[in-house]
């Protein structure tokens, strides 16, 4: 009986993931009527410089000094219904400011820079409602290096990467947090610098590369393949532009991007757009709710999953969770922003005296003194964009570390993703010098995003009990693929390598570990993990599952 209410009401997959409570409050809703919409996504993933942002420019029919004036996109940019899907056409028409929308098919897209910082807050927006599109350098060798200026990923964990193992990453990154049958287009560019290369030849290049891995290779199909390159006079080779554009709309056409949802809550997304337009970017739930519905008490108790389903879908950011269930970011875009422009430096805070020590402590180790992040701010942004972001600032800093993107401190705050500070041999042999410690627990993963890594960091952080501290020696004990902490007189130990987190939990002094501090110790981990994972696409989840694999020896830097 309730799947075929599903059936006849058409709910949106997101609402079957809410509590029996939630879903009754929105099959009363859906009853007094309802508004069908439309609206694909796609995401536009691959390797810093291999062309995601001129891809999207050459969809939306720009001219070629338009095209020879594209940037690479910094961080994430967001391009809500920047597409019109028509029914009798097969061609992406943009859409302009004064295009009504009701009624239609629309794209979204989002493009993604490449840079290895950013992937952090990435697997923020990596969802099952959208399709992907990777876009990969075909000039460049799968067994080549990437130039570390080119995803600035000098010192930190990505360092001397390979193109092959971005396309590996960006392939099991949509595996593990998306739908198993989630559609990749794969895109190749670079067309005009490649001899005897077409759509069947990088196909199978691109299989090769996977060893068949079925799991990947469920995402994939050789009619999604397609490769662009730009023609020069004397140039004949096939780009498939055309039909990269008619793949994306027959995607886009797909039933699953059509869905019901009650009118007034439609309603709600007109207002937030409206609010965005004129330029608010975080507002209370309070004011919001009046924004709403007025004074309809009886509407405004919905105004909770109102705000739940459009964070579910990707419009907004808000969590009813403690002091974050106040306010809602209405401005996905600004938010990232004000991310990005602490993580990037296009010589803005070392070029002030005052900051540049500040700076440089920063740039190594990932630690942030406040009024460092303030100065940022100041610099990057004229006069009322600081103040939108400063007057909201502890919000702001509530919403990135509920993302585990920063753990937020009082004089300082630490950004894991930045951090290029090496575990090295001197540390590592004090490790093993000690006596007593107990073997090495291994959680293993099939695959193991490295920024899950770091939210666990930022979880042992901010989620711990005030016994969890961070050992200290001429600095906190922080490292980019280590951390160490203190535990009731026992230090703690968390190690990342491609496979798997490490945990080991040593006695400094000539005393056994305790047997029921180490057990805490496990048992504190393993929640944190558990509570991770719940991001994890329910059907994947069993792959990331713990695994203890207790062996001699210490943990290990590699």
């Amino acid at each position: 009986m309730k799947s075929r209410v599903y059936v006849t009401l058409n709910i949106p997959r997101e609402i079957l993931n809410w509590d029996y409570d939630a879903r009754c409050r929105y099959v009363e809703c859906a009853k007094k009527g309802t508004q069908t919409i439309h609206r694909a996504r796609a995401m536009i993933v691959g390797c810093a410089g291999a062309g995601k942002n001129t891809l999207l420019k050459r969809l939306e029919k720009r001219s070629l000094e338009e095209l020879k004036q594209v940037k690479s996109t910094v961080g994430l940019e967001v391009h809500e219904d920047i597409f019109e899907i028509l029914e009798d056409k097969d061609f992406l028409k943009a859409v302009t400011e004064e295009t009504e929308k009701e009624g239609k098919q629309l794209l979204s897209v989002m493009d993604f820079g490449g840079q290895c910082a950013y992937y952090a807050c990435h697997q923020v927006y990596l969802s099952r409602r959208a399709f992907y599109l990777l876009v990969i350098d075909m000039s460049k060798s799968f067994e080549e290096k990437v130039d570390p200026a080119m995803c600035e990923q000098e010192g930190t964990m990505f360092a001397d990467w390979t193109y092959g193992e971005y396309i590996l990453f960006w392939l099991k990154s949509v595996h593990t947090y998306c739908d198993s049958n989630v559609s990749v287009i794969i895109v190749g560019t670079h067309l005009d610098e490649v001899k005897g290369q077409n759509s069947n030849t990088f196909y199978n290049k691109i299989l090769d590369h996977l060893k068949f891995n079925k799991h990947l290779k469920a995402h994939l199909d050789r009619k999604r393949c397609f490769v662009l390159g730009f023609h020069a006079a004397a140039e004949s080779f096939n780009d498939t532009l055309r039909n990269l554009e008619k793949c994306i709309i027959e995607i886009s056409r797909e039933e699953r991007w059509k869905e019901s949802i009650p009118t007034h809550w439609a309603l709600c997304e007109v207002v937030f757009q409206e609010l965005r337009k004129g330029g608010f970017k975080m507002m209370s739930v309070m004011e919001l709710s009046k924004m709403c519905f007025g004074k309809n008490e009886a509407k405004s108790a919905q105004i909770g999953d109102v705000l739940k389903f459009y964070h579910d879908i990707g419009v907004i950011l808000y969590f009813n969770e403690g002091a974050l269930s106040d306010t809602v970011i209405m401005d996905i875009q600004w938010f990232i922003d004000s991310f990005k422009n602490i993580i990037t430096d296009p010589n803005h805070g070392r070029d002030i005296s005052e900051n540049s020590r500040d700076w440089l402590d920063f740039y190594n180790s990932g630690q942030i003194l406040d009024r460092l992040l303030t100065n940022i701010w100041v610099l990057r942004y004229a006069e009322m964009d600081f103040w939108n972001r400063y007057q909201y600032k502890e919000n702001i800093l509530r919403y990135m570390e509920r993302l585990g993107l920063i753990a937020v401190g009082t004089v300082a705050h630490y950004i894991p993703c930045t951090n290029k500070r090496t575990f090295g041999s001197a540390e590592e042999n004090y490790f093993h010098s000690l006596e007593y410690k107990t073997p090495v627990l291994v959680f293993r993963f099939e695959f193991l995003p490295y920024f899950f890594y770091f939210r666990l960091i930022v979880s042992c952080l901010t989620k711990t009990s005030t016994e969890w501290r961070v050992l200290q020696d001429n600095g906190l004990c922080l490292y980019k693929n280590v951390a160490c902490f203190a535990y009731k007189q026992h230090a703690v130990a968390l190690a990342v390598n491609n496979s798997s987190i490490q945990l080991q939990v040593f006695q400094p002094r000539i005393t056994p570990v305790a047997k029921k501090v180490a057990l805490e110790v496990r048992d504190t981990i393993k929640h944190l993990l558990d509570d991770l994972l719940k991001n994890f696409h329910k059907k994947n989840r069993h792959v990331y599952c713990w695994v203890p694999v207790f062996k001699a020896g210490s943990i290990s830097r590699t």
